[in-house]
């Protein structure tokens, strides 16, 4: 079959001596899939190219496969269901229409897109979904939804948008057929998902890369129809099945990785000690190969080297304020940071205010009282280290770790003085204890009369 159609090859470039006119209109939304039969010593298949690839460009519902049958096997038992007659012969929506050879203007094609956009087909969606998952494995997901029982046959085809080989003219294909993720018959009454790993190594292409490799899904009805590959003369019959969908997806684009910091100190802490541990994660590169370098940006002169700890820990750090990093890095070089910033104080608490002020007068008997300190407080150490004269029974509350409220039960008596203590044993929640002892006083005011 190849030394015939080489000769009709050879006959059909004649007619390529004209250019490409300018683009096909846009599309209209309906999408059609065109199957382009060809071969690298085919010398008019790249204007065919050319053309189909003018049209892709501003018909976004538009999708073609080449099938590049003297470099993929899978190519070449694809295009032999269409019986070709000759290179290039392309095949629109399952054989609905043909072209025949290369064509010098865009005509032939946009017509043959535009009568398949016309035609009467089945009320069926369907959609696809590709994610990298590295090692040149894709996981892709097909979704057939019909309101009606539906019979067909559903085609996943693994394409290079810019391919590997290289046309008679030397220029690279577009949209080259590689494989198929999936080939299978259907039977659809409601929604069908289909799921499946293609495995670019087991197929022979272990080089595949994310940015470089497209899914276009396409559904067959499975009622046949005959269909000529070498129209006009209509010597050449195959079973044809029309498309009824198309869809197509890319892996979206690699994403850095990224991080968390699982534990890490208060943003002010009373020790010297600091212990960090964090987890990344990325798209694509697993946890387990996942690198890692970090820098406490006040203490360490240079980061950590590269490697695959998850934690980190400092003793005795100086009183000051610090930042910590951590920066993962995919097996792409990409990266991700996390940082934390704290203070480490260990100076002893002090009291910072009270309410009422020391030695106001005319307090009202139901007022608490209240204690500021410069740190969150051991709260039974302070309720321990607490008095005051007269003595009165009081709730004790806190607020925020930092602010206590002394409230009295049955109010503070009129016209008395009353002196709250605090004595040294009040410690913060750190373990630094009051440097020396705190009081104040405050008059209540008369009682109410009225």
């Amino acid at each position: 079959m190849k030394a015939a159609a080489l000769f009709l090859s050879l006959l059909l470039t004649l007619s390529l001596l004209a250019g490409i006119p300018p683009a096909a209109p846009a599309a209209d939304g309906v999408a059609v899939l065109c199957e382009v039969g060809t071969a690298t010593w085919c010398t008019a298949c790249p204007k065919t190219g050319a053309a189909l690839h003018q049209i892709q460009q501003s018909d976004s519902a538009f999708y073609y496969v080449t099938l590049v049958t003297d470099k993929s096997q899978q190519a070449a038992d694809r295009i032999d269901d269409y019986s070709i007659a000759g290179y290039p012969t392309s095949f629109f929506d399952g054989g609905y229409r043909v072209v025949f050879g290369g064509k010098s203007a865009l005509s032939p094609y946009q017509d043959a897109i535009q009568a398949a956009r016309s035609r009467t087909r089945p009320d069926v969606d369907l959609e696809v979904e590709v994610d990298w998952l590295g090692d040149s494995h894709l996981q892709v997901t097909a979704s057939v939804t019909s309101g009606d029982p539906y019979q067909g046959r559903l085609r996943l085809y693994v394409v290079e948008p810019v391919s590997r080989w290289n046309d008679y003219d030397g220029d690279r294909y577009r949209y080259a057929f590689l494989d198929f993720a999936l080939d299978v018959q259907v039977s659809v009454d409601g929604t069908l998902v289909k799921e499946v790993v293609w495995n670019g190594s087991a197929a022979g292409y272990g080089d595949v890369t994310r940015d470089n490799v497209m899914v276009i899904a396409a559904l067959f009805n499975a009622q046949g129809h005959t269909g000529y590959s070498d129209p006009p003369t209509n010597s050449q019959p195959f079973d044809a099945h029309y498309v009824d969908a198309v869809a197509a997806a890319r892996p979206p684009e690699d994403s850095p990785p990224t991080v968390t910091l699982i534990d890490k100190p208060d943003g002010l802490m009373g020790t010297r000690d600091a212990y960090f541990s964090w987890r990344g994660r990325d798209d694509v590169t697993p946890e387990s190969r996942l690198q890692y370098s970090y820098r406490l940006l006040e203490h360490d002169e240079q980061w950590s080297s590269w490697g695959q700890s998850t934690e980190a820990q400092y003793r005795n750090l100086p009183d000051g304020t610090y930042t910590f990093r951590v920066t993962v890095r995919d097996d792409l070089q990409q990266e991700g940071t996390a940082s934390w910033s704290f203070t480490v104080d260990t100076s002893p608490p002090r009291v910072v205010g009270t309410r009422p002020a020391n030695n106001a007068r005319g307090v009202d008997g139901h007022t608490p009282a209240e204690i500021t300190f410069s740190f969150p407080m051991n709260q039974s150490s302070v309720a321990d280290a607490l008095s005051i004269s007269p003595p009165a029974e009081v709730s004790l509350n806190w607020r925020e770790g930092n602010v206590l409220l002394i409230t009295p039960v049955e109010g503070w008596e009129p016209e008395a003085t009353y002196t709250i203590f605090l004595g040294t044993a009040a410690r913060r929640t750190s373990g630094q204890f009051l440097s020396q002892p705190y009081g104040f006083s405050f008059s209540t005011a008369p009682a109410d009369t009225t």
